[in-house]
């Protein structure tokens, strides 16, 4: 596999950061290959739609690849089942952390 084409695997990454309105939940997706952030959104709440949101914006952004990894840790968006759902639909192969790394 070839890991320095665009739109091969993507990284999704859940983090928190202080704003003037406290503490937001932020969600990004960064293509391995360029290092863009091709898609993030921010909240008050880690919601299970928040990575759904994130990758609907990257996908409509970037050409789907046949066979895009989309790697992320065990933050509970990346287990929900909405965003199981969009993964099915879109074909997106889903890669995941195990528990301590």
């Amino acid at each position: 596999m070839d890991y320095f084409v665009p739109n091969i695997i993507w990284l999704a990454e859940t983090t928190y950061c202080v704003t003037e309105e406290g503490w937001r939940s932020v969600v990004d997706i960064k293509d391995i290959a360029t290092r863009e952030i091709v898609g993030w959104a921010m909240d008050k709440y880690m919601k299970s739609s928040l990575l759904s949101d994130v990758c609907n914006i990257a996908l409509a952004r970037r050409r789907l690849t046949i066979g895009l990894i989309q790697h992320s840790d065990l933050e509970s968006p990346s287990r929900s089942e909405e965003y199981r759902k969009l993964r099915r639909e879109t074909g997106v192969r889903q890669s995941m952390c195990s528990v301590g790394k």
